[in-house]
Order: structure tokens, then C-alpha cells, then sequence
């Protein structure tokens, strides 16, 4: 009874409850995100995790926050538990093939990248992440095709018109190289 005080005491409403009030960290927490404060949101979102210790969308969220504050420590372990719950998350094996670039693994990153492509072949930013992999490890040829899948499935990806552009210039194709170029100026100007 004495938490259910303490619990009210922040509410306007005298009375008596017949449950106790509760806040919805994911909400509060997905708001500050979304909203462009993702250290804001941690705090919330964690306490939602604690509520909800294997929701992928709050591992993932949470894993994102980590992985965007370079604590790619703490997003690892978040997402190996993501994908202990559903190994065939590609949104998941995604970030992970972030956690693993963030780290300087590429190859490792490709692989993440190829896992989640296994389960959902069309995700676009999936294709640009590995795209990007490819290219750092010197397989332009490779990189190339991702970008142009990438591109295929939506044309008005401007990094990809880039992307594809330099695994262009990369393989010493100039005038292609070009042609992507201004297909990327064409798509987004600024």
C-alpha cells in the first residue's frame, strides 16, 4: 500500500486506485528516439526491456542506441539475444553487420549482411550496409551489384546512385562512374 502511495502521489487525482498507475516507458522512450534524443530515450526503453526482457523491437531499438553511441559491446550483446529469440531477424543480423564495420570487420559484416538478406532479400538499407562492406573490403565488382539491386528495387535512393558510382570509379569505368554520379544529383540536389 505504501508503494501504491508513492506511486499516485505525482497524480492529481485523490482516491483510491484499483490498480496502480503505470507509465509506458516504450512510448515515452520511442517518442525521444524518434524525436532525435536517443540518449534521452535509453533510460526508458531499458526500463521497458526490463518489462519485456525479449521484445525484438525494443532490443533492437536499444541495440541501435548502443550501436549509434559506439558501444558496440553492449548493442552485441543485445543483439545476439534478438537473435537467440528469432535467428532469422534480418533487422537484427543488420545491426549486427553494423556492430560488426563499427568494430573494422567487413567480412564479418558481409556475412551478418548475407544472413539477413537470406531472410528478407529486398531490404534496401540491408543491401546499401552491405554494398558499403563489399566495397571496403576491395570486391567493388560485388558492391556494385548490391548497389544496383538497391536501386532497382527503389530508384530514388540517391546513396545508392553515389555508392554505385564509386565501385564505378573503383573499377576504373569513368564514364558509368559519372553517369551514377549525376543520377545521385538528379535524385537529391543538395
Amino acid at each position: 500500500l505504501a508503494d501504491m502511495a508513492a506511486a499516485s502521489a505525482p497524480l492529481p487525482f485523490p482516491g483510491r486506485y484499483l490498480q496502480g498507475p503505470r507509465r509506458d516507458f516504450f512510448k515515452i522512450g520511442a517518442a525521444l528516439l524518434w524525436g532525435g534524443y536517443p540518449q534521452q530515450a535509453l533510460p526508458y526503453l531499458q526500463a521497458a526491456l526490463d518489462r519485456a526482457p525479449q521484445s525484438q523491437r525494443i532490443l533492437l531499438l536499444v541495440a541501435q542506441i548502443h550501436l549509434e553511441g559506439k558501444r558496440t559491446a553492449q548493442a552485441r550483446k543485445l543483439l545476439q539475444e534478438a537473435l537467440s529469440a528469432d535467428p532469422a531477424s534480418a533487422e537484427a543480423w543488420n545491426e549486427l553487420g553494423g556492430v560488426e564495420m563499427a568494430e573494422g570487420n567487413p567480412k564479418a559484416a558481409i556475412e551478418c549482411y548475407r544472413k539477413a538478406l537470406d531472410s528478407k532479400p529486398d531490404l534496401t538499407y540491408t543491401l546499401l550496409n552491405a554494398a558499403h562492406a563489399y566495397g571496403q573490403t576491395g570486391d567493388q565488382a560485388t558492391a556494385e551489384k548490391a548497389y544496383r539491386r538497391a536501386l532497382e528495387l527503389d530508384p530514388s535512393l540517391a546513396d545508392a546512385a553515389n555508392g554505385l558510382g564509386l565501385a564505378l570509379a573503383e573499377q576504373h569505368r569513368p564514364e558509368e562512374a559519372k553517369k551514377a554520379f549525376q543520377r545521385a544529383i538528379e535524385i537529391r540536389p543538395d
